[in-house]
């Protein structure tokens, strides 16, 4: 390690929780809406896949590139506690 680089500060809590990615939400957002996802769910379950969850992940995940780094750990990390663990 050089001299002048310094060590990175550790939060004690472990590392924070990584920043939902906008690509990764449209690439499913653009599955869910193809011939094959469609077909598959109504085999699957008998009707057709709305895809309303993956329009809210993506608005979602749009919401939050909008807001400052800090803003956005407090919300990712109380969203992770309030998340049920097995």
């Amino acid at each position: 390690m050089d001299p002048k680089e310094k060590p990175e500060k550790s939060t004690g809590g472990g590392p924070p929780p990584p920043r939902p990615d906008c690509i990764k939400c449209f690439d499913v957002l653009w599955f869910c809406y193809s011939p094959f996802h469609q077909m598959q769910s109504y085999y699957r379950y008998g009707e057709f896949d709305n895809c309303f969850g993956k329009w809210g992940d993506l608005v979602d995940c749009l919401v939050l590139k909008t807001k400052r780094a800090t803003e956005v750990e407090a919300i990712l990390v109380a969203r992770e506690e309030a998340r049920p663990h097995i």
